[in-house]
C-alpha cells in the first residue's frame, strides 16, 4: 500500500485527487468496503482542502469513503454541519473530487468518473420514481376500483414500474463493464401487482424479493448492496404484535429463503452466515444463530466470526429451557455471602446486569416497576452486577436501592457465575424454579410477564 502523497513516478496505478473548500488541515482517512464495513486502507494530511489518493490496480473495484479529519476514530467525523465523509465507486479510472466543506452531500462533484457518473444516473431515476410510486400507493389503495379513472391509475402504477425495470437494463447493456452497473442491477424487482394490501402485498413480497436480483455477485460484497438487501428482506417479517419467541420463529423462515437465495459462491454464502450470526445475536436471539449453526455452517464458513458463534451456540444450549443452572455464591454491598440455592422463592428471576450497560439502565427501573407492583408472591429477583469497578455499583445500589437480592460477582465477565450461565451480553435474564431449573429466558420485560402468565395459568 502506498500512502497518498508518496506516488513512485514508475508505479502503474489510479490517483484520485480531492479539492474541498473551506475545509480545515488535517488528517483524512481512506476505506473500502468489504464484506458488510468499511476498513481504513490509507491517510494523508490535507492542505488547504486539497489531497489525493493513490490505489494500484491490486485494490478492488468497489464502494470506497474518504473520511475526513478524525484522526481518533476513523470511519467517524469532528464536521458539525453534515456528514463528514464522501463515498463513491472506485473502478480502475483517476478522477477528481470536488466539494463545499459547508455542504458535501449537495456539492460533491466527480469529474471525468464513469462510474460515479452512471450511478449518479440511476440516483437521479430512482429519487424521482420513488416519489411518483409513493404517490401511487395511497391512491391505489383508497380508490374506489371498478372506476375508469382507477383502471388509469393501476395502469400507470405497473407501467412506472415496468419503465424502471427497462431503465434498468438499459443502463446494464449500455455500459456493461462498470462496477456501476452491477450495482444498480442488483436493484431490479418484480412488479408489484395492484389491489394488493397489508399482509398480501408483503406476502407478495416476501415470495419474489430476489426473483430478479438474488444474492450472486461476488464482487458485490465490495459494495453496501447485499448488506441492505438482507436488512429489508428481514423487515418483510418483523411484526409488532409478535412475542419473541414467535418473531424468531418468524426469522427463521426469512433466513431460509435468503440462504435460498444466496448462489453456491463459498464467499457468499460464508458472508451471508456470517452477517446474520452477528445481527441475530445483537438482539440475542438464540434460537435463530443455533439454526443458523446447525443449518448453514460448514467447512465453507471457517472463519473466525463462525467459530465464535459455533462455540457461543455451545453455551445456548447448556442453558437452554429445561437444563439446570448452577448455584451462584456472590456478595451484597454489606459484604454478605449470597447464595441463589437457598432464595425462598418457587420462581427466581435471575438478572446478570452491570451499571454502564445502557439496555441494563433502561431494564432495571422496568423490573422495579414490575416488582412493586404485578410480581407474584412466589416470585423473587437475584441480580448478579457484573461491574468490573465495583465502587459502581455500590453507588447505584444506595442510589436506588432495588428491593431485590442484589450481588456483585467481582471477576466480572470472567467470573465464575458469568461462565456458568453463559453470560456474554447485559442484561441477560432466567426465570429459575426451586431446583434452579431454567424454565423461561426472558429477552424484555414484555417477555417476562408472557412468561409470568404462562405459570401462573
Amino acid at each position: 500500500m502506498l500512502m497518498g502523497g508518496l506516488i513512485p513516478a514508475h508505479t502503474q496505478g489510479y490517483q484520485l485527487q480531492v479539492l474541498i473548500q473551506g475545509m480545515p488541515d488535517g488528517m483524512v482517512y481512506l476505506s473500502q468496503f468489504n464484506a458488510n464495513s468499511y476498513e481504513v486502507i490509507d491517510s494523508i494530511g490535507a492542505l488547504n482542502g486539497s489531497f489525493y489518493f493513490y490505489l494500484e490496480p491490486l485494490h478492488p473495484a468497489g464502494m470506497y469513503r474518504i473520511d475526513l479529519q478524525n484522526p481518533d476514530q476513523p470511519g467517524k467525523t469532528n464536521h458539525q454541519d453534515g456528514p463528514g465523509y464522501i463515498e463513491f465507486i472506485w473502478g480502475e479510472e483517476s478522477f477528481e473530487i470536488y466539494a463545499d466543506y459547508r455542504d458535501i452531500p449537495g456539492t460533491v462533484n466527480f469529474s471525468n468518473s464513469e462510474e460515479n457518473r452512471v450511478l449518479g444516473l440511476f440516483r437521479e431515476f430512482e429519487e424521482e420514481y420513488e416519489q411518483k410510486m409513493n404517490a401511487m400507493y395511497p391512491l391505489i389503495d383508497r380508490y374506489p376500483p371498478g372506476d375508469r379513472f382507477y383502471d388509469q391509475a393501476v395502469a400507470h402504477f405497473l407501467q412506472l414500474q415496468e419503465e424502471r425495470d427497462e431503465y434498468i437494463v438499459s443502463l446494464t447493456e449500455e455500459y456493461p463493464g462498470l462496477y456501476a452497473t452491477r450495482i444498480i442491477d442488483s436493484y431490479r424487482a418484480v412488479a408489484l401487482q395492484p389491489g394488493l394490501q397489508g399482509a398480501e402485498r408483503i406476502a407478495f413480497l416476501r415470495e419474489h424479493y430476489f426473483e430478479r436480483a438474488p444474492i450472486d455477485d461476488p464482487m458485490l460484497l465490495h459494495a453496501p448492496v447485499y448488506t441492505g438487501k438482507i436488512i429489508e428482506y428481514l423487515r418483510l417479517y418483523r411484526r409488532q404484535d409478535y412475542s419473541f419467541s414467535e418473531q424468531e420463529e418468524a426469522f427463521i423462515v426469512a433466513v431460509d429463503m435468503i440462504m435460498a437465495n444466496v448462489s453456491g459462491d463459498p464467499d457468499l454464502r460464508t458472508f451471508a452466515v456470517e452477517y446474520m450470526l452477528e445481527g441475530f445475536e445483537s438482539f440475542g436471539m438464540e434460537k435463530i444463530q443455533t439454526y443458523i449453526v446447525d443449518t448453514y455452517v460448514d467447512e465453507t464458513c471457517a472463519t473466525d466470526v463462525v467459530e465464535l458463534a459455533v462455540e457461543r451456540v455451545k453455551g445456548y444450549r447448556k442453558m437452554a429451557e429445561g437444563q439446570t443452572g448452577a448455584d451462584i455464591l456472590v456478595r451484597n454491598v454489606d459484604n454478605q455471602v449470597l447464595r441463589l440455592s437457598e432464595v425462598d422463592a418457587d420462581y427466581t428471576l435471575l438478572v446478570f446486569w452491570a451499571t454502564y450497560c445502557e439496555h441494563c439502565r433502561e431494564m432495571i427501573p422496568e423490573i422495579h416497576e414490575w416488582y412493586g407492583t404485578e410480581r407474584p408472591q412466589n416470585v423473587e429477583v437475584f441480580a448478579v452486577s457484573i461491574d468490573t469497578v465495583k465502587s459502581d455499583w455500590v453507588q447505584y445500589i444506595r442510589d436506588v436501592q432495588p428491593p431485590w437480592i442484589n450481588g456483585h460477582e467481582p471477576m466480572g465477565w470472567e467470573g465464575q457465575s458469568a461462565e456458568d450461565y453463559n453470560i456474554y451480553a447485559t442484561p441477560t435474564m432466567f426465570l429459575l424454579d426451586r431446583n434452579l431449573t431454567i424454565v423461561a429466558r426472558p429477552f424484555n420485560i414484555r417477555e417476562l410477564r408472557r412468561s409470568m402468565r404462562k405459570l401462573t395459568r
